[in-house]
């Protein structure tokens, strides 16, 4: 089996014809890939992004728990941030 493009991947969900509930289960698995490749490729110290609706604002990860990070922002405040939120700065 050959691996699918992001092109291809996002034609055959629009044309797909799922129903919401499927597509919500689409989004859970989606989420826990994202977790999953943050978490293998961030490490105490990377500066990040965390990424809201309409900022992102930089931090410094202190320390990496199992679902979320803890992310050094805004002169030194800690915060308890999910992986899906984080980006590589």
């Amino acid at each position: 089996m050959r691996d699918l493009t992001l092109t291809e991947v996002k034609t055959s969900i629009g044309q797909s014809g799922f129903t919401l509930n499927q597509l919500n289960e689409i989004s859970v698995i989606l989420a826990k890939a994202k977790e999953m490749a943050a978490q293998t490729s961030l490490s105490v110290g990377d500066k990040v992004y965390v990424v809201q609706k309409t900022k992102k604002t930089l931090g410094i990860i202190k320390k990496l728990n199992l679902k979320k990070a803890q992310v050094t922002m805004n002169g030194g405040v800690v915060y308890n941030v999910p992986y899906s939120m984080l980006e590589v700065a």
